[in-house]
């Protein structure tokens, strides 16, 4: 009799679990690197018309379903948890110290964002090269007010379900970051790869030290907003959209 979580390939809900996570990787990593390669063109302007706001907020609700649902339903299928045994193995159960794990988020958040500022600056006083993301900027730029609270908060709801409360747990907090900084492959810069890993460390150690996934659910969305407000009021040459 295996233990439960272990993988099972003779269990059709294992089975299935292992098919929708395979799916998820090619859908993060993947598709983007097809379309780098100009291997693909799939846009979600062939699947949606409409403003580039609309199809902003349909690329982004798309991600969410696709790394929310992943990450529950392997922990339901493989572990066979209740939705409390979900919550409680992303670390989204306790909810008693979430307002301590918000602060701690809000300030990582802001200290990591000064100190990618000054890097930056100092590059481009040490050499002349500025980091521009052209992607973020017309994301920032695209958005109304309404669309940049939506987008600051689903990414960021999503993404550290998936990447820190699941993956993290599984492969460890280096490999996660990595992954991490590779999911944004498709702003086609390596500033922002870079930029990505070096957030995932960060946002590692934070839920390693609250062990309270609202902490980088806080930081990550304080990071977002703060970008895309920036990018809305300012049109800054050096952003980097995480």
């Amino acid at each position: 009799m295996r233990a439960s979580g272990s993988m099972d390939l003779k269990n059709p809900g294992h089975i299935l679990a292992l098919i929708i996570m395979t799916m998820t990787f090619f859908y993060i990593f993947g598709l983007p690197v097809l379309n780098l390669l100009h291997l693909t063109r799939i846009s979600t302007s062939l699947v949606i018309k409409g403003s580039p706001e609309q199809r902003i907020l349909f690329q982004v609700f798309i991600n969410t379903i696709v790394l929310v649902c992943s990450a529950f339903l392997w922990l339901k299928l493989v572990h066979n948890h209740n939705l409390a045994g979900i919550l409680k193995s992303l670390k989204l159960g306790d909810v008693k110290n979430t307002h301590l794990a918000v602060i701690y988020g809000i300030s990582t958040a802001l200290f990591f964002m000064i100190g990618i500022m000054l890097v930056l600056f100092l590059i481009y006083i040490l050499t002349g090269f500025r980091q521009e993301n052209r992607l973020a900027l017309w994301i920032g730029e695209s958005l109304s007010w309404i669309g940049i609270l939506i987008v600051s908060v689903l990414p960021a709801f999503s993404e550290e379900i998936f990447f820190r409360g699941y993956l993290q747990e599984k492969i460890g907090l280096i490999p996660t970051a990595i992954l991490f900084g590779f999911a944004h492959i498709s702003y086609q810069n390596i500033v922002q790869v870079i930029a990505a890993m070096m957030f995932g460390i960060v946002l590692g150690l934070l839920l390693i030290r609250t062990k309270n996934l609202y902490s980088t659910i806080s930081a990550h969305f304080s990071f977002n907003l703060l970008q895309l407000i920036f990018i809305k009021i300012a049109t800054a040459s050096f952003q980097i959209f995480i």
